[in-house]
């Protein structure tokens, strides 16, 4: 037997295609192969870094996959903690708010802008809302920034001449998010988690430097978040004074407006108060509600002038209001009552623009009626627990108890507005049983048709299948109100079994959305900074800062070694104890306190509730500041544009599996899961329970983190007069502004991380075919070897010889070998330049086997 071996090594390769994973080495001398030859892999030494058992794979290419391994995108919703110190709760107390009440303006129920100048009156503050489920239980909590606007760009606000226009009010306007996008990415190849945790963490804190303005323009509202300290700045800047700040557009922290902004350039005082920034406590209700309300979203209102027509309504509906199109029925002791399947009728047009809003909405709505539960069973098993409360009527703008006084209805005789108190609950998501109970009572020309086909995505559904899909309770309904009219489809409501007493709700209310601030599904708070440049005056508007940060500075990507689990933590602001008015500097954050029964520490009246005059105070849990929680995760194209995951089994398994972040443990759903609460408290007792529990939903929704919760507080609870900690058994004493120590949370993966993409690397070699190696379900391919990861040492994986030998059919010469590195599913796989391989040529003694052949044949004829 003659043998010859061939070295060839990615590093010594003559040609490197990195888009192919081939090598091309070249053979000087020529080796003759003759037919009968023996060709195979004598060994494999593939050379890749931190190949280890502790390390990640991040393969280039996954085949099927269209989008990078290595990168993804998240769309992040800033918000701020209501902690009195640049927040006001609405309404406001002082100064005096008005309201249009004439109800022939299209702006009727709405705020004016005349009872607050923006000159004098937003740097002393009050609210009127202390009763809305007590001010004190919205203190602390965490609300999701925007603003009304009729322009596109949150942080520019839209421009009118007066204070009068329709446009100012939110029927005539969208609510606008605060958003950031973060990109982020790790390298291709074998990492440690650790570093893979840094990279990460080092995306989410890139930033440029950019300049903080030290007061507010009066003429122009500037976006401090966009300009980078080395661009252009306005002439009107002080040069001397430039306030360091590292923020810009789409990172984790962004500059805002701290003062009210004005909705034209003069004159200075032209302040519109829904153009502000405000915080809402379900940002999804004001975003998606915002949209089926706005003039600019089309309603159905032949109906409306049918009933007009009859002396029913007062006057025709209007494209910027919500109305009921029937009454609820009243039974014989002049009750309201209704059982399952009673179905309210909208004016707004069963299209799918409109199911497309509605759905979130409602979704955004939903209570918890049930015990116990996993987070689990609250999108499984628990479906039906889970119902919304539908709106019925408007509540007066100014009312500082929750849900309080009702206005009149412009479509109506006044004195007729509905009692906004009670609650109209119908199923938060579809149920087939209630559905099929759907009637109307006293149709007059109402007909329900959850057969009427409507075009959605191109293709044809009924009214029964799209709710299904959308999983939603809602119908369709024909207004056939005959001649000179078209037949319009409106989207009905189909609600619960309710009985309440002494109490009527006629059609032509205005239903489903209302943002009067004294509605509990409307609260909100406004942005106000109260702080004043160095040797500024309280007196004079110019001298307040302009600006206010939001974000989190510290967002991380940590690896638990422990646990073997990767977490997101500092998602949130930490509220730290700072130098206050002290003279002795902390040039870092210092210690990351929760406070019980914390106050302003600012101005013990400022923000707070003045009943006649009177301050009430209230105490509440404050643990951080601002933060970022997720809205929407994006996978990267190859191009480098970004496309959303959608939450539907589809998106996730073509998207979602396979990116980064499933790599590295997480689920589609814990990241954007849906059923919990936007102001609960992040703590591990309700964070991906698999243990029922009561209040299961009780978990932040937008996911975010925050300071850790967890028995070991009560430690700390207990403190003597002097705020000093006793860590005895007594709880707080009603003592006020208890600092107790504290670190993040994680929020970890559900699972370990994926550490290897593939268990094998395949050879492909253009000196023989090979045998044949088929995968998935794909078409067979042509190998000369595999190597396993089973034998590794330092950067390499070995394997040896082949049991597979290819023998040559034909005479020929090697002159070049051309190498391909694959995973199993044929794509290139991710190797370093130390690769080799070791071939082996194997010609048999031909002299000796003609004589084998001849002894064997001579010992037969004998």
């Amino acid at each position: 037997m003659n043998t010859q071996l061939i070295y060839v090594s990615k590093d010594t390769a003559d040609v490197k295609n990195e888009k192919t994973g081939e090598f091309i080495n070249a053979v000087s001398d020529g080796i003759l192969v003759r037919t009968g030859d023996e060709i195979s892999i004598e060994g494999i030494a593939v050379n890749s870094l931190s190949v280890g058992s502790e390390i990640v794979e991040i393969p280039q290419t996954i085949k099927g996959f269209e989008y990078k391994t290595n990168s993804m995108k998240m769309n992040m919703l800033m918000y701020l903690h209501h902690n009195y110190e640049f927040s006001c709760s609405m309404p406001f107390s002082t100064p005096t708010l008005s309201w249009y009440s004439n109800t022939s303006v299209a702006n009727y129920g709405y705020l004016t802008s005349d009872g607050f100048n923006g000159l004098s009156d937003f740097y002393n503050l009050s609210t009127t809302r202390t009763k809305l489920k007590a001010d004190l239980l919205n203190g602390g909590k965490r609300y999701y920034l925007g603003c009304f606007t009729s322009a596109s760009d949150v942080h520019t606000p839209s421009r009118y001449s007066s204070s009068g226009v329709s446009n100012l009010t939110p029927n005539y306007a969208y609510w606008r998010v605060v958003d950031t996008n973060i990109e982020f990415d790790v390298d291709i190849g074998y990492d440690s988690p650790e570093n893979i945790g840094n990279k990460i963490s080092s995306d989410f804190k890139a930033s440029i430097p950019a300049p903080q303005y030290p007061n507010i323009s009066e003429q122009e509202p500037v976006n401090y978040h966009v300009e980078g300290i080395a661009f252009t700045t306005p002439s009107s800047f002080n040069q001397n004074i430039k306030n360091l700040g590292v923020t810009g557009k789409d990172t984790a922290v962004i500059t805002i407006n701290g003062t009210p902004r004005s909705f034209y350039n003069t004159p200075s005082n032209a302040i519109s108060i829904y153009q502000n920034y405000f915080g809402v406590l379900n940002p999804k209700y004001f975003y998606y509600g915002s949209r089926l309300l706005s003039s600019l979203n089309q309603k159905y209102n032949n109906y409306s002038l049918w009933l007009r027509d009859q002396g029913v309504f007062l006057k025709g509906g209007n494209t910027y209001n919500i109305t009921a199109q029937n009454s609820l029925p009243l039974n014989n002791s002049g009750n309201t009552q209704y059982a399952d399947g009673f179905t309210v009728v909208s004016n707004l047009p069963f299209n799918q623009r409109n199911l497309d809003l509605v759905a979130p909405f409602i979704h955004s709505l939903k209570r918890y009626f049930g015990t116990k539960g996993t987070t689990e069973s609250l999108r499984t098993t628990d479906r039906d627990l889970w119902k919304y409360n539908f709106i019925w009527g408007r509540v007066n703008p100014t009312a500082g108890e929750n849900d309080g006084v009702g206005i009149a209805s412009p479509y109506i005789t006044s004195g007729t507005e509905c009692d906004t108190l009670q609650e109209h609950f119908a199923q938060a998501f579809f149920n087939e049983r209630i559905f099929n109970k759907q009637y109307i009572q006293d149709s007059n020309q109402l007909e329900l048709r959850p057969d009427y086909v409507v075009e959605y995505d191109g293709v044809d559904y009924s009214a029964k299948s799209i709710a299904k899909k959308l999983d939603i309770m809602v119908t369709a309904v024909a207004t056939a109100i005959g001649t000179g009219r078209d037949v319009q489809y409106n989207i009905g409501f189909i609600m619960n079994n309710t009985t309440i007493i002494g109490k009527s709700y006629l059609r032509g209310n205005q239903i489903l959305v209302d943002f009067g601030f004294a509605r509990e599904e409307a609260t909100a708070v406004m942005v106000i900074n109260p702080n004043l440049r160095k040797g500024g005056d309280s007196s004079t508007r110019g001298d307040y800062l302009g600006s206010t940060s939001v974000g989190s500075p510290d967002m991380n990507m940590v690896f638990d070694s422990t646990r073997g689990r990767f977490a997101f933590n500092n998602m949130s602001w930490a509220s730290y104890v700072g130098s206050a008015n002290s003279t002795t500097a902390f040039p870092t954050a210092a210690a990351q306190v929760i406070t019980s029964s914390a106050q302003n520490k600012t101005d013990p009246e400022l923000f707070s509730y003045l009943d006649n005059g009177v301050l009430q105070r209230n105490a509440f849990t404050k643990y951080a500041q601002t933060g970022l929680a997720i809205n929407s995760l994006s996978v990267i194209k190859l191009d480098g544009t970004s496309e959303e995951i959608i939450n539907n089994n589809y998106d996730i398994e073509t998207k979602y599996k396979n990116s980064l972040l499933y790599r590295l443990g997480f689920s589609f759903q814990q990241l954007t899961d849906t059923y919990g609460q936007s102001d609960a408290i992040f703590c591990q007792k309700t964070y991906q329970s698999k243990i029922p529990i009561e209040l299961p939903f009780m978990f932040p929704s937008p996911f975010t983190t925050n300071a850790r919760f967890d028995t070991t507080i009560n430690q700390s609870l207990s403190s003597n007069d002097s705020n000093l900690p006793l860590f005895d058994l007594q709880n707080s004493r009603n003592i006020l502004n208890v600092n107790i120590s504290s670190e993040t949370d994680n929020a970890y993966a559900i699972r370990a991380p994926n550490k290897l993409a593939f268990p094998y690397w395949l050879i492909q070699s253009d000196i023989v075919s090979g045998v044949s190696f088929t995968a998935n379900e794909g078409q067979p391919n042509s190998v000369l070897g595999v190597c396993s990861r089973s034998y590794i040492s330092g950067n390499f994986a070995y394997s040896f010889a082949s049991n597979t030998p290819v023998i040559a059919t034909h005479d020929f010469v090697i002159t070049g070998i051309k190498t391909r590195i694959l995973n199993p599913d044929y794509t290139p796989a991710t190797v370093d330049d130390q690769t080799a391989i070791l071939y082996k040529v194997v010609s048999p003694n031909l002299q000796l086997e003609a004589n084998k052949i001849a002894e064997e044949m001579a010992q037969k004829k004998s």
